[in-house]
Formats: structure tokens, C-alpha cells, sequence
């Protein structure tokens, strides 16, 4: 049996797999700044463990992280949001 493959099947592919990165690096750095709060023994409440893992966006969970590593409470992270 022979498959052809189609440039809109290729392009399809490397959609999805594109997704699936995307989708990787942001579950991981949700992970991270819950492990950073966790480790700077910040106090995580449920409202901010669920805006945590609801952020789908990178840029946003950069500054949070870039925050996070140094500030002195969890209120800081969040500031100006």
C-alpha cells in the first residue's frame, strides 16, 4: 500500500505537533511557578493556583516568573495586572 503524502496533510501535521509544543511549554511553566512559589514558601491561595493554571500565555507566565524570583510576596508577581 502506497501513501502520498499532500501539503495540506504536512501542513496539518506540523500544525498539531506545533500545538502539542506549545501546549508542553506552557503546562511546564505553570509547573515551575508553582514549584517557585512553593519553594520561596509563598502562601498559594485556590484563586491563584486557578489564574495559574488557567494562563495559556507564555509572554505572561515569563513576567510572572521573572517576578516570582524575586519578589517578597505573591501579591508582587501579580502587580499591575
Amino acid at each position: 500500500m502506497v501513501h502520498h503524502k499532500s501539503p495540506l496533510f504536512d501542513d496539518l501535521r506540523k500544525r498539531s505537533r506545533d500545538e502539542g509544543k506549545a501546549e508542553g511549554k506552557a503546562e511546564a511553566q505553570r509547573e515551575m511557578l508553582l514549584n517557585l512559589f512553593a519553594h520561596r514558601k509563598f502562601c498559594v491561595s485556590e484563586q491563584v493556583r486557578r489564574r495559574v493554571l488557567a494562563c495559556e500565555d507564555s509572554e505572561t507566565m515569563n513576567l510572572w516568573l521573572m517576578r516570582a524570583a524575586d519578589a517578597s510576596s505573591i501579591d508582587e508577581v501579580f502587580a499591575d495586572e
